[in-house]
């Protein structure tokens, strides 16, 4: 079963990230959920976190405010960047080392 990797992020960056992804070849599937604010992250969290393998933010604020709502989670949480090369970096430690 292929590992399914969830964006939470703004409607910008999934639209962004989703362009990148055409030109990559990943061996796993890429969910994008749109997040519009901080607030609502815990909740937008906790209806998704059993759905998903590993989840993605970007940037570190809403990587930390997932950590700390909830210390439990035992699937990996990681922020990254909107480059490419950091993007593909990330997913590809999900893959081989956090699984």
């Amino acid at each position: 079963m292929p590992l399914n990797v969830a964006l939470i992020s703004s409607p910008q960056y999934c639209e962004y990230i989703q362009k990148l992804e055409r030109d990559l070849s990943l061996s796993y599937t890429l969910h994008y959920i749109v997040n519009t604010r901080s607030a609502q992250l815990p909740e937008l969290f906790d209806s998704v976190q059993d759905r998903y393998d590993a989840f993605c933010t970007t940037g570190p604020a809403p990587e930390q405010i997932i950590l700390r709502t909830h210390p439990d989670c035992t699937k990996p949480v990681i922020a990254i960047t909107e480059s490419a090369s950091e993007f593909y970096r990330v997913l590809l430690k999900l893959l081989y080392e956090d699984r």
